[in-house]
Order: C-alpha cells, then sequence, then structure tokens
C-alpha cells in the first residue's frame, strides 16, 4: 500500500503471510500386536539393514510467518531521509512421533529370528510442540548530498531476534534473547570529473 504526502513524502505498507505445510503418514503397518506387546515402530538388528525405513513413524510439521513492514521517505533539500521497520511473528507447530511406536534392539541376526531382542525402548507423552518468536527491525538512512560531486549515505539498523518460547511451555527457552544488533551503515558517491561519465562509489556495514 502506498501513500503519498505532498510531492517530497512517500509512505509503502507491505503485508505477508507464508505457511508451509509438510505432514507424514505412515502407509505400511507397524509390527506388533497391540493386544499383546504393544506396537514396534523399529526394529534395528546388527549385520542387517535398518528397518526404520520400513516401519515409519507419523511426523507433522506445519509454520506461519506474518510480516508487517512500513517503509517511509522524505526528500527536504539536500537530504532524502529514510526510515522505517518490520515486525515478524513466526509459528511453528510440530508433531514428531520417533520411538512414541517403540523400537527393539537385537545383537544378531539369530536372535532376530528367535526373537531375543536385547532392549526395548519406547516413548510416552505428546511429542507436538507449539513454538512461537517475534522479531522487529527499525532503521534509519540520510542520504545527503554534500556538493554537487559528493554525496553520502549514512544509516543504523537495530533488529531484535527473540527467543523460541513454547505456547503451553512443555519445553524451556533455550537461549535468551539477542538485543545488541546495532548495524550501522556508511557509504559514498563522488562524481570525478562533475560530468557524470566517471563516478566512485564505495560503503562498509556492520
Amino acid at each position: 500500500l502506498d501513500s503519498t504526502f505532498g510531492p517530497r513524502s512517500l509512505n509503502q505498507v507491505k503485508l505477508s503471510y507464508v505457511t508451509y505445510d509438510n505432514t507424514l503418514t505412515p502407509g505400511s503397518s507397524l509390527l506388533g500386536d497391540p493386544a499383546v506387546n504393544g506396537v514396534i515402530g523399529g526394529v534395528t538388528v546388527t549385520g542387517l539393514q535398518n528397518l526404520w525405513s520400513v516401519f515409519r513413524w507419523p511426523r507433522a510439521t506445519r509454520t506461519h510467518n506474518y510480516n508487517v513492514s512500513d517503509d517511509f521517505t522524505r526528500a527536504t533539500g539536500r537530504h532524502v531521509i529514510k526510515a522505517g521497520g518490520i515486525y515478524r511473528r513466526l509459528l511453528s507447530n510440530t508433531r514428531n512421533d520417533q520411538n512414541f511406536n517403540g523400537w527393539m534392539l537385537f545383537t544378531t541376526v539369530d536372535n532376530f529370528v528367535r526373537g531375543i531382542p536385547l532392549n526395548y525402548q519406547r516413548a510416552f507423552g505428546d511429542s507436538r510442540t507449539d513454538q512461537r518468536g517475534n522479531e522487529y527491525g527499525v532503521y534509519l538512512q540520510d542520504d545527503w548530498r554534500v556538493t554537487p560531486r559528493l554525496t553520502l549515505n549514512l544509516g543504523l539498523r537495530y533488529e531484535y531476534y527473540g527467543p523460541f518460547f513454547e505456547k503451553f511451555g512443555r519445553i524451556p527457552n533455550l537461549y535468551d534473547a539477542d538485543r545488541n544488533n546495532f548495524m550501522p551503515r556508511f557509504g559514498f558517491a563522488y562524481n570525478v570529473g562533475g560530468n557524470s561519465r566517471t563516478v566512485v562509489r564505495g560503503g562498509a556495514g556492520v
């Protein structure tokens, strides 16, 4: 959405939404009898190919990315000033039931044939996690025409990356917020002969 405020001012607002959905539902039967020994989701036999690739587990990932940004430009005298910001809301909902249907380890092929596993492991509970995160950035920039031949580009940007948190508190936060992302920018353009046939440009930023 573009809006003008007189001949020297322009404001731009942008909205976007991106989603990603990846769901895997096993199409093959799982090992085991729920009435006898539960359901076995995976089998490892020393000396044979890992059967995880045959007896898969259900898993799903669904992400949502909301973005809103605003950019304002104002031309006045020798300056073109730009300022703006962006806000991102990130949602990640996942389910990974690996080992929730059990895993059995046989040390030899003979033990596998005889049905004597070394151990049996199985996870319990809910593997779903609903993680949330917030990010934003703001900036200020000035394109300053110092002389007819020299233009300076001066700017500063700040970005904040908040730690992801689980919506229902089922897992702890693994890292702290990152609050020190100040990024200065400097650039220049110099018209060597004054006729725009040769222009030297340079810049640096953090």
